[in-house]
Formats: structure tokens, sequence, C-alpha cells
């Protein structure tokens, strides 16, 4: 059936299938069946007491409605019989213990609801103005202006969410048109990092004997190298880069390097500038 004839169809003043409220919004509330109820089947008349509601008309079936779409809930049953379970995918977002795929299962969720796959594909993560998609929701989608209003702030807020698009830069079949400079990238710590000086030069120089210790305190805690900026009053920051967590002896030691190399990193305020 052709787009046309699905408009043809759809009944005059009501807009097409969305979810009523964001991703982040569901995955609260799949959240508390969870925790109620594991995946075993709920009763849909349960549904407002659990999650603070007078009954199952307005915000409760609408939130069951948009569970159905993220594809966070099994539906099973009709009227009375009706019963709802969490997911494995629900549980995968909730539970699984790597973040990453935690981070892969939220994005496909997402993109579950088939008008979210649709914004998706037409504009990426850069989306026109809310003026811009109103015009378009209304006149090419058949949605009544109050849905589409209701849509975009529920699309935007579950792509903020989702971080849809946050690393579209590094896939080769992204939408690269989209993008405001194809060479541009995100910002990472290191760019915090102000370019090498004479006195940059010697931070390094005071960092790298603790870089070389190796004891059994480190071992014991996760060790992360980057830089650490210190802001200073009125000058760019002093940057100290290295293998931390450190020691209390490592600590200790960092500090006694420090007091020895005093009279090469601390300028005589008496003598003034050079």
């Amino acid at each position: 059936m052709s787009e046309e004839q699905q408009s043809q169809k759809r009944p005059k003043g009501r807009s097409p299938a969305y979810p009523a409220i964001s991703l982040e919004k569901a995955i609260q509330r799949v959240r508390q069946l969870y925790a109620r109820d594991k995946q075993y089947e709920i009763p849909v008349t349960s549904l407002p007491e659990i999650w603070g509601y007078a009954s199952l008309n307005g915000p409760a079936g609408l939130t069951i409605s948009a569970l159905k779409k993220f594809g966070l809930v099994n539906d099973e049953g009709t009227k009375d019989e009706r019963r709802i379970s969490v997911t494995d995918s629900a549980v995968h977002i909730l539970n699984h213990p790597s973040s990453d795929a935690r981070t892969e299962a939220i994005k496909d969720a997402a993109l579950l609801p088939p008008i979210h796959r649709e914004m998706w594909e037409t504009y990426g993560a850069h989306l026109p103005s809310d003026a811009n998609l109103l015009w378009r929701l209304t006149r090419e989608q058949g949605f009544t202006e109050t849905g589409a209003k209701e849509f975009i702030r529920e699309w935007r807020e579950t792509m903020e969410f989702a971080e849809l698009g946050k690393h579209e830069e590094a896939d080769p079949s992204s939408r690269t048109s989209q993008h405001i400079g194809d060479d541009e990238k995100p910002l990472h710590q290191d760019d915090l990092v102000v370019p090498d000086t004479p006195r940059d030069s010697l931070e390094r120089e005071v960092v790298s004997p603790v870089q070389q210790f190796d004891t059994e305190a480190r071992d014991t805690a996760p060790v992360q190298s980057y830089p650490i900026p210190i802001a200073l009053h009125g000058r760019p920051p002093v940057v100290i880069s290295g293998a931390f967590p450190l020691s209390a002896p490592e600590w200790a030691q960092f500090k006694a390097v420090l007091d020895a190399m005093r009279p090469v990193l601390v300028r005589d305020e008496l003598g003034g500038d050079e």
C-alpha cells in the first residue's frame, strides 16, 4: 500500500502512530515493571497502580502503547485477560554488564517505531527547525498540528537520550551531507591541552619519573592515562599528564619531585619577567 493510500485511509484529524512518551521515560516505566515482576506476565489492569495513574484511560494507555512501539514489552490477550511482560530487549537495556551493549540496545529501541526510522532516514542527526518540521509533518505526513508538535518534542528528546548521530562521522555509510564539516571531530580531552611551550616541556619532565613506577598498589586500581588541566588565574592552565591514580608513596614522591624542581618551575616575582 502506498503512502498516499495510507494517508487516505487514516481517519481525518488523527496523526500517524508515534510514541506518546520519549524513550527515556519509557525505559523508566519498564524499569518499574521489571523491579516488581521481572519478566513474568503482568495483568494490564494492575499497571495504573504500579505507575501511579488513576485508570487505564489516558496516560496509562498511552504509556503501554509507547512501550510496545519501542519493543520494551510484549502484549498478550484482550480486555480483562490482557497481560504484558518485559521483553529481552528491555532487560538488555536495563541490565547488560557492557555499557556499549546497553548503548547499542537503546539506539535500536529508539529507531524501532516506523515513524522514528522514517525521520532518521530522512533527516539523520540534524533536524530542521521545529517550524520546518511542523510544516512538513502536517502537509506531507498527515499529522494534526497538535500531534506534530508533540511528536517533534518526543523525537528530539529520544534522539538526545539515545545519542543518535553522536558517532555518525565514524560511519562511512552515514550521510556526510548532514555534517557541519566533513573533517569535524568531537571534542576530546586532548583538545584542552595547550600547544607545546618550554614550560609545557618542563611539565612533562617533572611527571615522567612518576610514570615509571609500577607498584603493587597500582595493580589494585584501574589506571587511566589522561591530561589534567590545572586552571591558574591570569594565564593558560598548567597541564599534568600521566597514569592515574597514584599510590600514597607515589604521590609523596611526586610532590617531592615538584619541590625539587621549584627553582626551574617557579618564577622569582621580585626579579620580574625577563
